[in-house]
């Protein structure tokens, strides 16, 4: 369980890479970048204490608790689990609707973005909307890693013009 907590918790640092990349462009919109931000913040507050009840429902089984009174704190932790997906699912659209104005990255990203934030807004596909979540948040992740920066591209380019140039 603190495995699976540590990559929720990650999810705090990512979305911050994403809005400071996505803060120097010109047309982000400031309160979108702070409502996204805030919701991937209320996405992992929320989510984190969710193992805790299901760490709960197995020792209280060990002791005896009835299973009614687990089946309810069962139901709450999935209910719990359930409503999440809409701070995530806004987390998403923000994001893609950043993505798609700013033009940081292909207009994929942001539209794939927009696709997974709406279907993780509808209860019944939400979960497995879940999975596409994690293989965007992937994705996006190994590109920004490897792709030459904007500043790093030119620097480099500018090196390499001036030492191609004969000296006098």
């Amino acid at each position: 369980m603190y495995i699976e907590a540590l990559g929720f918790l990650l999810l705090i640092p990512f979305a911050a890479w994403l809005y400071s990349l996505l803060r120097g462009t010109d047309r982000a919109a400031g309160w979108v970048l702070s409502t996204g931000f805030g919701a991937a913040v209320a996405f992992v507050a929320m989510t984190i204490p969710i193992n805790e009840v299901w760490q709960a429902i197995l020792q209280g089984g060990q002791r005896g608790l009835d299973p009614r009174v687990m089946t309810a704190i069962r139901d709450i932790a999935q209910l719990t689990f359930n409503a999440s997906f809409l701070f995530l699912g806004l987390f998403m659209l923000s994001t893609g609707f950043l993505f798609i104005q700013t033009r940081l990255l292909s207009a994929f990203v942001g539209w794939s973005a927009v696709l997974i934030g709406a279907a993780l807004l509808v209860p019944p596909v939400a979960q497995t909307a879940s999975l596409l979540f994690w293989l965007w948040v992937l994705v996006v992740s190994i590109y920004l890693l490897v792709r030459p920066r904007v500043g790093e591209h030119a620097a480099s380019s500018a090196r390499a013009v001036s030492s191609a140039a004969p000296t006098i």
